[in-house]
């Protein structure tokens, strides 16, 4: 073996095991993050100074452009970012949040999310009022979703993949 065909050898099979490497590298990476959702009370405050929990924090950028001021965190939850995995929450106000995960791609979540309302009338029947139902794609941003009035505050919806 001459000289050039020995080092042309070597560069493919480095190459080759380089490639090996990556491709190992990517099956052992989680593909799919989890999809944190953070239901937030929202306030206006006179002084507009942005005031936040630690928790949500890292959501700054994204509640400013809500118009409010003031934020707490009512609740965090998780799913795996899984062709349908679910999650059901109770909210403030008689409130129960469902977000069903419908399509996962490599940049993208679909879900499909449902506010509604229970209330209960005179008679005790339970009367179920749906606020909203509808499907929204979260890519690498968060998406913030402004909802209802409660009796203290906005409903501020906030999902995330993490």
């Amino acid at each position: 073996m001459s000289g050039n065909t020995f080092l042309r050898a070597t560069a493919i099979l480095t190459t080759a095991a380089v490639v090996m490497c990556a491709a190992a590298q990517d099956r052992e990476r989680p593909k799919n993050k989890g999809l944190s959702v953070y239901a937030i009370r929202a306030h206006r405050d006179k002084e507009r100074k942005f005031k936040a929990d630690e928790a949500i924090k890292h959501l700054e950028r994204y509640l400013r452009a809500t118009g409010y001021h003031r934020f707490s965190l009512i609740r965090k939850d998780a799913a795996a970012a899984e062709k349908g995995a679910s999650l059901k929450t109770m909210l403030p106000d008689d409130l129960e949040l469902s977000v069903k995960v419908e399509t996962v791609g490599k940049n993208s979540l679909r879900i499909h999310m449902k506010l509604v309302k229970t209330e209960t009338d005179e008679k005790g029947e339970e009367k179920r009022t749906v606020l909203i139902n509808t499907k929204y794609t979260i890519r690498e941003k968060p998406l913030v979703v402004v909802g209802v009035r409660l009796k203290e505050g906005v409903l501020v919806l906030a999902f995330c993949r993490e």
